[in-house]
Parts: structure tokens; sequence; C-alpha cells
């Protein structure tokens, strides 16, 4: 009984050896995958603080300040579809009891497409002498859709270089046996070059062709690991 115990041992621990010998004389060949894509972005967002400040002549009702920006942004073509309360401090009152003042605010967000649109609306807010108004982000309606086709690219790319590797040395490529993404397809950073600016510089730039926004720039790494024949 103990001779064929020690026997299923041996065979045992010969069999595990023999297959991680097998594994680790697999030749195989390692490659990173790049690819890249930058496009234009199609949804610009802009950001908007509207006051109503208690005890000033000037002081105008917030309703009356919404209806007069929904107004002039229709008048331009952006219908209220595109105009949206923003949630954080999206309505609310503060008051300031060493002033005993009332502020009425609201915070909305406004979805525009191009370069001309974000200066046309800020001429709006010049025209409505409205301040606080900034772009918040920018990005593209087929980001999801985009990234994917970059991870394919990522992924082709990797093959591609493994394949003419080997075929320098007079090898074929196999199957692969690591396949996964070092880095993710992530968006780059996108800043508009009128994000700072005051309302009447942004639309006075448009009239000179200034305006303009960075690409969106997409990115994937993958990491791959190939049999090779």
């Amino acid at each position: 009984m103990k001779n064929q115990l020690i026997l299923i041992l041996f065979i045992f621990i010969s069999s595990s050896v023999f297959s991680q010998v097998s594994n680790t004389e697999q030749p195989y060949v390692e490659v990173y995958g790049t690819a890249e894509k930058e496009i234009v972005p199609n949804e610009i967002y802009i950001n908007v603080n509207l006051k109503e400040k208690g005890k000033t002549r000037d002081s105008k009702p917030l309703k009356t300040q919404v209806s007069d920006l929904k107004g002039k942004l229709h008048e331009i073509g952006i219908p209220n579809e595109l105009i949206s309360m923003s949630d954080a401090g999206a309505n609310y009152i503060k008051v300031s009891w060493s002033h005993k003042d009332v502020i009425s605010s609201a915070n909305f967000t406004i979805l525009v497409a191009t370069a001309e649109e974000v200066a046309n609306v800020f001429k709006v807010f010049d025209d409505l002498d409205i301040h606080g108004a900034y772009i918040n982000h920018t990005s593209h309606s087929d980001i999801e859709f985009l990234r994917k086709k970059v991870r394919i690219e990522a992924v082709k790319a990797a093959k591609e270089k493994a394949t003419y590797m080997l075929e320098a040395l007079g090898n074929e490529l196999g199957e692969p046996l690591v396949l996964k993404e070092t880095s993710p397809a992530g968006v780059g950073m996108m800043v508009s070059n009128v994000a700072m600016e005051q309302p009447r510089q942004a639309y006075q730039s448009k009239m000179g062709g200034v305006i303009q926004f960075r690409k969106i720039k997409i990115q994937s790494t993958v990491f791959a690991k190939f049999v090779i024949k």
C-alpha cells in the first residue's frame, strides 16, 4: 500500500513538472498595440448663472431674466430642449444676514454643436448683461462608438506588429494567449480657447475667425501575447 502511494505521488509530480516544462518551452511573442483618433467636438456645454439681487434699482426678477434668455436663445436657433437647469444649486435662495440682501439664483446648461453657436450664445449673454458664463466641457455624440473603434484598431496594431516581427525570423503567428487593455480608450483634455474670455471678446473673436476648439483625442493601448508556430 505504501509503495502504491509513493508510485501515485511520483506519477502526479512527474506529470505536473512535465506540464510546466511544456508550457515554459512553448514559444511566444509579446507586443503592445496603440491607436488614437482625434475628433472635432459636436457637443459643447455652456454653464450660466442668473441672479436676482434684492434692494437694487437695476435688479430684474429671476423669472424675467430666464424668460429673456430663453427668448434670445430661441431667436438664434437654440430651442428650450437644449437648455436645462443644472443639478448643482439649480434653484435656491441665499440670505446674507450681514447685508440683509436676498439673492435668487438659477444655474442653466446650454448645449450647442459648433464654435459659431458658442459665439452667438456669448453675444446673447453680452446683450443681456449676463456674467458668470463659461464653457463647462465638450464631448461628441458618438463618443462610445468611437472608443470601440479605437480599441479595435489597437488590437489590430498589436497583431500586425507581432506578425511582421515573426516574419522577419521566418516564423508564423499563432493563437493569442493573452489580450488585455493596459490603457483604456479614454478621452484627452478638451479645452476651449474661449472658455475664459469675456462674452464680448468671444463673439468678436468669432468675427475674426479665431474661435476654435481643441480636438478630442481618444487613445487605447493593449497588451497581447501570441503563440509562435
